[in-house]
């Protein structure tokens, strides 16, 4: 644990942090799809967030293999939900080493009374260094 504080006055003391990210691809035989399950875990103290899902993934293209003029490319939906306090639904469209996401968080816990169900938005934008993430080949 450490300290941290602003003009040299005693701190608060921070826990430290340990997350686990951990996603998988399991391909179905003979189809462009892939289911894509997922977890997050995060904690801190005793503050713990847990995020479980999947997503359902189709290939739209493959990557050209001869010449790499074509990008591959592939289109996710799925749901995920965040242990006593939301439920996500979620999208991913992916284009070579790009990736664009957009998820709504649906509250589903004891704040539902002040949110009346409603949750918030969120898009993300992923780039793969390197090369196209072989599963798009």
């Amino acid at each position: 644990m450490s300290a941290y504080s602003y003009f040299n006055t005693p701190g608060i003391v921070l826990n430290p942090r340990i997350a686990f990210n951990g996603n998988a691809l399991i391909g179905i035989a003979n189809t462009n799809m892939a289911v894509v399950p997922g977890v997050l875990c995060n904690i801190q103290g005793a503050t713990k967030e847990i995020v479980l899902g999947t997503m359902i993934r189709y290939t739209l293209t493959k990557e050209s293999k001869a010449t790499g003029f074509v990008k591959g490319s592939a289109l996710s939906l799925g749901a995920y939900y965040r242990s006593l306090d939301a439920i996500i639904a979620a999208m991913m469209l992916e284009y070579g080493p790009f990736g664009i996401g957009i998820s709504y968080d649906l509250n589903c816990s004891g704040l539902t009374t002040a949110t009346s169900f409603r949750g918030g938005g969120e898009v993300s934008i992923r780039y793969s260094l390197g090369q196209t993430p072989s599963f798009l080949k």
